[in-house]
């Protein structure tokens, strides 16, 4: 039996058309569905904060670029290390995720984050992004 195959187009938002819904019924009769997402392209956004200094002594939120939807935050080699939150919650110095000295990480809804440093002065370095 002839594979069938059947697309249909239920993309929308940014990227229009970029999902494909396809189905195949095989030798047994079954129908088989795949769903194919198109890839999403990263578009920097102008606005970056580096050298952003996050205290511990208040908590740090961003100034976020209208058209940003994600942020890239990575805390420098030599800081300490810089606890978030992004559900509204304060961080402290001792709640919170832990984002430690070298690492980075990207975060969507960039409008939500809040940072702490556990001690000091950590820098931080903070570049936006959308996804088209």
């Amino acid at each position: 039996m002839p594979d069938n195959i059947t697309f249909a187009n239920t993309g929308t938002g940014a990227v229009p058309n970029a999902t494909v819904v396809r189905t195949r019924q095989v030798s047994s009769g079954q129908h088989v569905q795949a769903v194919d997402v198109a890839p999403m392209v990263l578009t920097a956004v102008t606005g970056a904060q580096y050298a952003l200094s996050v205290l511990s002594s208040s908590v740090r939120t961003l100034t976020v670029p209208s058209s940003a939807t994600h942020c890239w935050v990575s805390v420098d080699p030599a800081a300490t290390t810089v606890r978030w939150t992004r559900d509204g919650v304060s961080p402290t110095s001792a709640n919170g995720h832990a984002l430690v000295a070298g690492d980075s990480m990207e975060f969507d809804q960039p409008g939500n984050l809040r940072m702490i440093a556990t001690s000091g002065t950590s820098t931080t370095q903070v570049s936006y992004h959308r996804y088209i």
